[in-house]
């Protein structure tokens, strides 16, 4: 994913598996026949969050991707039914976020829209975590005004969907270009062009992480929101080429959890029918591609957003 989105595309990975804790753990095996138990998952649940939170300790990680390891820890303490591991995440998030806002108590002078968003990506977590500062708030309401939308989207959502003439990094020299370059100004390598699905996910994350907040980094949720209709029908998964499709499984992943609160809500399938139809018909491609980050982000929807049972043969079959 993008600038926000590296441990926060992660999360679902650890909620796919945190949604079907029990309070109270049992030695009822997980499924008919299964070798692990209810009270094995939970165990290990447990030594996860424990494994994010030693990584969160480490300081280089956390300077970097503090913002995304703060939103993990609101999140479980949020959403989980184990109340040790919702005390567990609360107390570590709230360590973490004091710390967080040791190092980041003003917006840096000259900072960028990607420095702003991470910014206010880390402030909203740390007051989800009830540790606040309203005058980090204040600064950043104003230092984001400053830059355009496209400084935060690649496009102007106000104007235009997702544009499909968008650059990526040289391969070659590692430089940017303007948009609509189709050679590199530099080494003048053939360039390729940034996925329209890859836009409209860091476009939906960073505006809906500006409205949670109340700082609008480049436009509203609403501004973003209103091009997903232009952006169906989303592609189907080929036999024998999974790849072409990875885009938009994130894309509509990501339509579906900013709507939702990131599983905190259970939307109707009837209000987004063809997202949900697509996840749903696509899992066993999903388990096919082999990555455990797609693969937990559907295990989360098929959870918590289409309330399947953790017992069921299309959760027990990526297994």
């Amino acid at each position: 994913m993008g600038r926000l989105g590296i441990l926060l595309a992660a999360i679902p990975i650890v909620a796919a598996v945190i949604l079907v804790s029990s309070p109270q753990p049992m030695k009822a095996p997980l499924w008919t026949n299964s070798r692990l138990t209810e009270l094995d998952r939970d165990r290990s649940v447990l030594r996860g969050i424990e494994f994010i939170y030693a990584s969160a300790s480490m300081p280089k990680q956390f300077e970097a991707f503090g913002h995304d390891f703060l939103w993990c820890f609101y999140s479980l303490s949020a959403s989980a039914s184990d109340p040790e591991l919702k005390k567990r995440a609360l107390r570590m998030g709230q360590e973490r976020a004091k710390e967080w806002r040791k190092a980041n108590s003003h917006v840096p002078l000259n900072a960028d829209a990607d420095a702003i968003a991470n910014l206010a990506f880390g402030s909203l977590s740390a007051d989800l975590l009830d540790i606040r500062d309203a005058g980090l708030k204040t600064e950043l309401r104003t230092a984001a005004s400053l830059h355009k939308p496209e400084e935060y989207f690649q496009f102007n959502p106000i104007l235009e969907p997702p544009p499909n003439d968008i650059p990526i990094e040289c391969v070659n020299c590692k430089s940017g270009n303007p948009r609509g370059s189709k050679i590199c100004r530099k080494c003048a390598a053939e360039l390729r062009m940034t996925d329209p699905y890859d836009i409209l996910s860091d476009a939906l994350i960073t505006a809906y992480i500006g409205n949670r907040y109340g700082v609008i980094l480049g436009g509203s949720y609403e501004d973003v929101a209103q091009w997903i209709p232009k952006m169906r029908p989303y592609p189907r998964h080929g036999k024998n080429d999974l790849r072409p499709t990875y885009s938009a499984d994130y894309a509509v992943t990501y339509i579906v959890y900013t709507l939702n609160d990131y599983t905190l809500y259970k939307p109707r399938p009837e209000w987004l029918p063809q997202e949900y139809e697509y996840l749903k018909t696509n899992l066993k491609a999903n388990i096919a591609m082999n990555d455990p980050e797609t693969l937990g982000d559907r295990l989360s929807f098929h959870l918590r957003g289409a309330s399947v049972s953790a017992r069921s043969e299309i959760i027990r079959a990526p297994r």
